[in-house]
């Protein structure tokens, strides 16, 4: 179907394909009927004439059987008028050649001929009318040369039936032209309707495909859709069972957090803390019910020796072992916590008479002098034992518990291995100790202290990442003497003020001079340092005098610092991290810590206590807080430093749960400045 470029059909086109493809049929038939004149009816007396005619006559025809062949597939709307043009004249040409033979037959004067004649060129008309009938001006020229030569032929007749004849051919001409035009006429008007049901086919077609591609986008995005529904429901599944892990982990950390706060890790015993808590309490329902209450403060003779001899890790078993001794002797209602070190304090409640504590104390130190096995080693302990009893020796829980700890030095000093009541005329202990002060009030002077450091690595690279400076004493009378039987003297007799700020210009020249090698030191600050209004100028100061970079000093914090006034401990922090120094959070989690603090403060880096890190390898309790306190630490971007790393099992637990900055014996004890630290720092770096 041929379309203009607006879209319609074009009629003519389609026409001039319909009269030359509806020829070939028509063109054999009329060399057929030009035979049937040629061999049947001519007579010899015009035989070249109808040679030349019958020849012509074939010629034209094969000419319009060749012509409509060849432009079978060639027409279209650009030759269409061209085309009808040649068939019109084509058409002309056969209707003169046929208008020929009517002018032989007049010659021939025969009767049957003129009526054959007639009856072939009715033929003719009534079959060009339905092969011509796709364009009328073609019906036309083949209708009308033909008619008009035998309207002249049969006016030249003088028999009177020609007349008849004529006129019969008239009307039937005129008939065939009104039946060619009607029928011209219905073909146009089938054309076009053709043409507008195919265009119709072709949208709606158009429009069914079109759906078709709609439906199938839909059901693809249908799919897609379902497809993204479902891996979110998934991911939020996920999400949910995440989610409630981490809630579970979170709260499983804070249970272990608290648990910390409260109870000792290797003993599971209440630690001071919670000790003091239950020392009030039975000190308050006892008074209302008019009992005494007896505190029972306990120490391991010689422990420092056992741990020397056979290592911390024998030392800590035995402290289990002893626990587990104290708890079998105990009523339910009766107190056994672990004190710090190898120091154990008994709460006894509803005490009658002093002499029941005094029982229980010979049953306790008969129960521990029994031999301990552990780790393949026989041991056999002296404990000795101090009592105090309220309301006579104290009613206040801090108090009665220094009451006890006094009888129990007292004990320790006579010999060991038995027991002492607490009394007011014991100060054989405080002679002791006013003489330690003595001498500690002219040991810098004496040049008597000094500061060793102990390197702080990176367990990953092997990489040193800093010290921590900690004070020594060594006296010419004792020798080495351990900090922890000098620095509370130091704190309770207000020496810590002069002793602390020697060790600050101690560390700080020793930084000045290149001793650290580009590393940062920690610097231990004590509570009665930090209660100290002007701190925070004399640090300054110092680190002026000595022009050092303030990144290279880090200040280490406890609890009772946070305790005593957490106001002046914020602004001394602040200070100091606007100086540039860097703020770090000492023994974390084993007393007092609240989690309040690191959101209160700017805390720079978590020191995690040895009690933490000791067998962590065999206790998942202490692997589940140490993970929980480094995540914590991530997750506020706070560094971590694990102390008290002594074994290679110890690191590798550690560095598993994601701790690599590692302070302990497994690298290296403190080391004093001078060959032996610079040795270290060139085989560490």
């Amino acid at each position: 179907m041929a379309y203009k470029e607006d879209g319609k059909v074009d009629v003519l086109t389609e026409q001039v394909k319909h009269l030359f493809n509806s020829y070939y049929s028509a063109g054999f038939a009329n060399i057929g009927l030009a035979a049937i004149f040629f061999f049947l009816v001519i007579d010899s007396a015009i035989v070249g004439y109808a040679t030349f005619w019958f020849v012509g006559m074939v010629v034209i025809t094969i000419a319009l059987v060749a012509v409509s062949f060849f432009l079978q597939n060639k027409i279209n709307n650009d030759n269409a008028r061209g085309l009808l043009k040649i068939y019109f004249g084509l058409g002309l040409v056969l209707s003169i050649a046929w208008g020929f033979i009517y002018i032989l037959q007049y010659q021939l004067g025969d009767p049957d001929v003129r009526i054959f004649t007639f009856i072939a060129y009715l033929g003719l008309i009534s079959t060009s009318t339905s092969i011509v009938m796709a364009w009328f001006p073609a019906l036309v020229a083949f209708i009308f040369p033909q008619l008009t030569i035998l309207l002249v032929v049969l006016i030249l007749e003088e028999d009177g039936a020609s007349d008849y004849i004529a006129m019969a051919a008239i009307v039937y001409s005129l008939l065939m032209l009104i039946l060619g035009k009607k029928i011209n006429h219905n073909l146009v008007v089938s054309l076009e309707l053709q043409a507008i049901n195919m265009r119709l086919v072709d949208n709606l077609n158009g429009e069914i495909g079109e759906h078709s591609q709609i439906q199938k986008e839909l059901e693809r995005q249908q799919s897609d859709l379902e497809k993204i529904v479902d891996e979110r429901t998934q991911e939020l599944v996920q999400i949910n069972t995440s989610l409630h892990r981490e809630i579970d982990d979170r709260q499983e950390a804070e249970k272990s957090l608290r648990y910390v706060e409260q109870y000792d890790q290797l003993t599971n015993l209440p630690n001071r803390a919670l000790l003091l808590d239950r020392i009030g309490h039975t000190i308050s329902t006892s008074a209302r019910e008019r009992w005494m209450v007896a505190v029972l403060f306990l120490g391991i003779d010689q422990f420092k020796k056992i741990n020397n001899s056979f290592g911390h890790g024998l030392g800590d078993k035995l402290l289990q072992q002893v626990a587990n001794r104290l708890k079998l002797l105990l009523r339910e209602d009766d107190t056994v916590a672990r004190n710090s070190g190898d120091e154990f304090v008994v709460v006894l409640e509803h005490v009658e008479q002093a002499h029941v504590a005094e029982t229980v104390t010979r049953k306790m130190i008969a129960s521990l002098n029994e031999m301990f096995v552990i780790m393949g080693h026989d041991l056999h302990i002296d404990v000795s034992i101090g009592i105090a009893i309220a309301p006579f020796d104290g009613e206040d829980p801090q108090k009665l518990l220094e009451s006890a700890g006094t009888a129990m030095h007292r004990a320790k000093q006579v010999g060991g291995s038995r027991y002492e009541f607490y009394a007011e005329e014991m100060s054989h202990e405080i002679r002791e100790r006013l003489n330690m002060e003595n001498r500690l009030r002219f040991a810098v002077a004496r040049g008597e202290f000094f500061m060793a450091y102990q390197p702080q690595v990176d367990s990953v690279t092997g990489k040193t990442v800093g010290f921590e400076a900690l004070i020594r004493w060594e006296s010419p009378e004792f020798g080495l003497i351990e900090p922890n039987k000098f620095i509370p003297l130091l704190e309770e007799s207000n020496m810590i003020h002069s002793v602390g700020e020697w060790i600050i210009k101690n560390v700080v020249r020793f930084i000045h001079t290149g001793g650290s090698q580009g590393h940062r030191v920690s610097i231990n600050l004590s509570a009665r340092q930090c209660s100290q209004p002007h701190l925070g100028d004399f640090i300054q100061s110092v680190v002026d005098e000595y022009e050092i970079d303030p990144s290279m000093l880090e200040f280490e914090l406890t609890e009772s610092i946070l305790l005593d006034d957490f106001k002046r401990a914020r602004a001394l922090v602040n200070r100091l991290q606007e100086m540039g120094c860097t703020i770090a959070l000492d023994d974390f989690g084993i007393g007092y810590t609240s989690m309040g603090y690191l959101t209160q403060l700017n805390i720079d880096v978590i020191k995690i206590d040895r009690s933490f890190v000791t067998e962590i390898h065999r206790h998942d309790n202490l692997r589940k807080i140490v993970y929980a306190i480094i995540g914590m630490s991530q997750s506020l971007e706070i560094e971590n430093v694990i102390e008290g790393v002594e074994n290679s099992d110890e690191l590798a637990a550690i560095e598993a749960l994601g701790g690599h900055i590692i302070q302990g014996f497994i690298y290296s004890k403190p080391l004093r400045p001078g060959k032996e630290l610079n040795d270290w720092l060139a085989a560490s770096g």
